[in-house]
């Protein structure tokens, strides 16, 4: 198991290789795997918060994870693989980790089926009308096949993004690359940081209209409505394990821009309790507010009966955390993945964007294309 966490620079690139235990998900159960041994675990949650108080971890929770948490669903009626895959460590490099790379060859890229797109975005705006939520996060997958190396994907993906919160996650059930802008925790010294990302633009074609999109972003009613109702989320969220008084939102809708987009990126931060580790907080707040909607536990139970498929690790959070109480995690967003003991050349990314009262279907579906961009350049006919 390899966990590689890509901030771009040596304070915050951290490189995980052979861990001497972990944690994972196989064949409808969790396991504590441990040389040749395979020993059942019957609380996930309860391992992840133990462990993490005695030993440096690091991996990943995939979105359906989020559900078990939640009190949502039975583990009988999850996917039956790959939900979580966590290492414990005894060291870690914290500098840029050099990839081999060679030429990427990948086939056409397969998007989502807009007619079925569309009429799920009506069908969230139908349910938010009845008064079901305020917000759903509606995703669709795309595909795509090549026989390349993860590190290669993730190579050029790279090349082809910007941002500080990118990952490679290489297990025996899943390699995943991803490219992500979002941060979803960082806990250092007790104080915790969140960035919730709402509000999407593609980059201009010349500097003057992408000044005209980031003006037309920042003023836009719709998507700070999007980003505010998801800052109170992640507001809620962290009090309950906050001091008092402590949680604030540092900024609201600041526009931020990156290789292939404009976002609008609000700031959360707060003190943690004393006595509590990131962990607990890391796992109460899963999955991220930002890919679930408002109310969280409504549009979740919205998603799993709505989208066409499991998420899978795509939305949740690749994360590293310390027994000193240090933790940094990301959002699971711009991420291709395949699992290599059931299709050796099948990837899957999944992209899509925050549902509200006045969303237009066909701007979602466009939404959706411009987020996919970094992974259906890669396809040719």
């Amino acid at each position: 198991m390899i966990v590689f966490l890509d901030g771009g620079a040596e304070s915050n690139s951290y490189v995980f290789q052979a861990p001497v235990a972990s944690l994972v998900h196989a064949a409808g159960a969790f396991w504590h795997v441990e040389g040749e041994t395979r020993e059942p675990v019957s609380n996930p949650v309860e391992w992840l918060e133990s462990h993490a108080r005695t030993h440096i971890l690091a991996g990943y929770l995939g979105f359906e994870f989020g559900y078990l948490i939640q009190g949502l669903k039975e583990p009988s009626s999850l996917p039956q693989d790959n939900l979580l895959c966590v290492g414990i460590f005894e060291r870690f490099e914290t500098k840029p980790r050099g990839l081999e790379r060679d030429e990427l060859a990948f086939g056409s890229v397969e998007a989502p089926e807009r007619g079925s797109y569309l009429k799920s975005v009506a069908a969230a705006r139908s349910a938010i009308y009845r008064g079901d939520f305020f917000e759903v996060n509606f995703t669709g997958r795309f595909k795509g096949r090549s026989s390349s190396t993860l590190e290669t994907l993730y190579s050029v993906l790279k090349e082809r993004s910007s941002g500080q919160y990118f990952a490679l996650i290489k297990s025996e059930g899943l390699e995943l690359a991803c490219v992500s802008p979002e941060l979803f925790l960082d806990i250092r010294d007790s104080k915790v940081l969140t960035k919730p990302i709402k509000g999407t633009r593609r980059r201009g074609q010349n500097l003057e209209e992408d000044a005209q999109l980031i003006e037309e972003l920042r003023n836009s009613e719709k998507d700070r409505a999007e980003n505010i109702m998801i800052v109170d989320l992640m507001r809620n969220d962290l009090t309950p394990f906050s001091v008092p008084g402590s949680v604030v939102a540092s900024s609201i809708c600041d526009v931020e821009t990156f290789a292939g987009v404009h976002h609008l990126v609000s700031s959360v931060e707060s003190e943690l309790l004393p006595g509590m580790h990131p962990m607990e907080l890391l796992l109460a707040a899963f999955p991220p507010g930002s890919i679930t909607g408002a109310p969280k536990l409504e549009s979740m139970s919205w998603i799993d009966e709505h989208e066409s498929s499991p998420r899978g690790p795509y939305t949740g959070s690749a994360f590293a955390s310390w027994p000193d109480g240090r933790l940094v995690s990301n959002v699971l967003i711009r991420c291709a993945w395949r699992e290599p003991q059931k299709d050796q050349t099948l990837w899957t990314y999944g992209a899509g964007g925050a549902v509200v009262s006045d969303s237009v279907p066909d701007d979602e579906y466009a939404e959706a294309l411009v987020k996919a961009r970094v992974f259906t350049g890669l396809g040719h006919e």
